[in-house]
Formats: structure tokens, sequence, C-alpha cells
């Protein structure tokens, strides 16, 4: 369906629509509220039946948009948040299930592991937005992944389902069991809604943390220890170091020169 800026309804051409909802979304970096007027003046259409034709616009782009999710909310405006790679962690399977439903259903993608020792291998080389994670669990607990993960240096948040957190550990916050999905997803929106940090680089269809690779360089591990946890080619690995010690200087302050 194309929208022309006299109103016209077009059937028929999808490569249109979907080469001007890629120009917007390659020209978003942070997104901000737009009005309906502003997001439609920006793809360059006009909607003659804004009620129908609006949400399947979103719906498009929703499915074009690898970043964000855009929504239109109460006010009218159109508004964007992250779309999120979350990991569940939890030993109970009806959790796990009802967690990845729910999540997956805000537009996040999910993962989910049976236990710590499980989730600790799914985080090795990857980049989580965030994890969900039960405290009591066979193996290794949440309180033991925990302390693993911020050893390696992963800065993913990290929230806790019930249990007591002892103080030296850094996490954003506690639920409770049974789960209220209103506090669940409210805690989700805020890690949604904050920037995502420095010295994360898209690979393809992976991401890559460049502090944690040069954390893991810088403690002595091999190149072919790398290339055997992050699964890419040593050049790249070289390269992606380089890159990671450019990030550092950055988020110090320093020259790129240095």
């Amino acid at each position: 369906i194309v929208f022309d800026k006299t109103g016209t309804l077009t059937v028929g051409q999808p490569e249109v629509v979907d080469a001007r909802l890629s120009a917007f979304l390659a020209s978003v970096e942070r997104p901000r509220a737009l009005l309906v007027e502003e997001f439609l003046d920006r793809l360059g259409v006009a909607l003659t039946d804004p009620e129908q034709e609006l949400p399947a616009l979103l719906e498009r782009l929703n499915q074009l948009s690898p970043e964000f999710v855009f929504e239109q909310v109460p006010d009218g405006s159109i508004q964007a948040r992250r779309r999120l790679a979350i990991l569940v962690v939890d030993d109970e399977e009806t959790i796990r299930d009802g967690l990845q439903s729910v999540l997956a259903a805000e537009g996040h993608t999910v993962l989910t592991a049976r236990d710590g020792e499980e989730a600790f291998e799914q985080i090795k080389s990857a980049y989580a937005d965030l994890i969900i994670t039960d405290i009591g669990m066979p193996r290794m607990d949440g309180l033991e992944l925990t302390r693993r993960l911020q050893q390696e240096r992963v800065r993913t948040p990290i929230l806790f389902i019930s249990g007591v957190v002892p103080g030296n550990l850094q996490v954003i916050g506690m639920l409770e069991k049974p789960l209220d999905l209103d506090v669940l997803l409210d805690r989700v929106n805020r890690v949604a809604e904050t920037p995502q940090p420095g010295g994360i680089l898209r690979v393809g269809d992976r991401r890559v943390d460049l502090l944690r690779l040069l954390h893991a360089s810088e403690q002595g591990r091999s190149l072919s220890e790398l290339v055997e946890q992050w699964q890419w080619r040593p050049l790249i690995i070289l390269a992606l170091l380089r890159l990671a010690r450019v990030a550092r200087l950055r988020a110090e302050g320093r020259s790129t020169a240095e």
C-alpha cells in the first residue's frame, strides 16, 4: 500500500512503502516523539483513513526496524522505544515460557536459560540489553551468575526474581513472586528508555561489547581463546580490539590520536 501526498491510496506497490520506511529508519539515531503530521511528512505520505491506515503503517515499520518499536501513545504522538535483547533465566519452565511470551509481545527478542550455567554460556559472546534471573536454581544460582558476569565486565543490567541481594552485587531491582506483569513491564520499559551504553557495536546480526572484549584481551586471553569465545575470524577480532581501544579513549575523554 502506498499513500501519496494527495492522499491517494494505491495498492500493489509495497516496495515503494518499504523504501520510504527504510529511509526513515536510516535517519533515526535517537528517536524522539513525533506528532502524526510530522511523522507522515518525514515519510512523504498522506492518509485518507488514519484510524485504519496508520496502524498498518506502524506495523510494517516495526517489521523493518531491528532497533526500535514505534507506537502511537494516548496523546496521539508517535513514540519509539528500544527493542531489547532479553535473557530470561529460571529453572521453572512455566515462568520462562510466560515471560518469553509477554516480552516478545512487546517487540523484544527473548532468549531463555534453565540455570545460571546455561545463561553464562549463552551470554559468553553475545550482548543482551537485560537479564532477568531467578536466584535459587540448580548448578549455578542467580547470585553466582551475577558475580561471574561482573567479573567478566558484562555491563548488562540484571533484574532479580525474588530473594535478597547482597550489597556487593549491582542489580537494577527485584521482582517478587508471583510476578506482577505491570511492574515487570515498567522495569523493562525503563531499560528501553535508557540509551544503549557506548562501545556496543553491531556486527552483522550480532552485537559485541567492545570494552568487554578489550578487558578479556588485557586479562591475558590469547587470540585463539578470543576467537573460540566470540566465534569470529582472527582478523575480525584484531579489528574489533583496535575499535575497542578507540572506544575506551573516547569514554575517558582522551584523544584517539593516542
